[in-house]
């Protein structure tokens, strides 16, 4: 069995077992790592998320990375910027 979709045609094949031998037990990972900080005018965080699903039959699923940035600064006491 693959991991991701196959690059090469897979034969569709019977099996003895139809549930133990074609089905298998799905799952779901998700790891996330987020820093955050700053000063009294500015503040600062960043993130990055990686999510890895396999559904129960074989070649199926998805793989997921995502990242974020956001950043605030306090130009004066009327000004606030601010960017994601």
């Amino acid at each position: 069995m693959t991991q991701a979709q196959s690059a090469e045609r897979l034969l569709w094949r019977p099996y003895e077992d139809n549930v133990t031998g074609f089905f298998r037990t799905g799952s779901t990972l998700t790891n996330s790592v987020a820093l955050e900080g700053g000063t009294e005018t500015t503040s600062a965080r960043a993130s990055v998320t990686h999510s890895k699903n396999e559904w129960i039959m074989p070649n199926t699923g998805f793989e997921r990375l995502t990242a974020a940035l956001s950043l605030n600064h306090a130009v004066s006491a009327k000004l606030k910027l601010g960017a994601k």
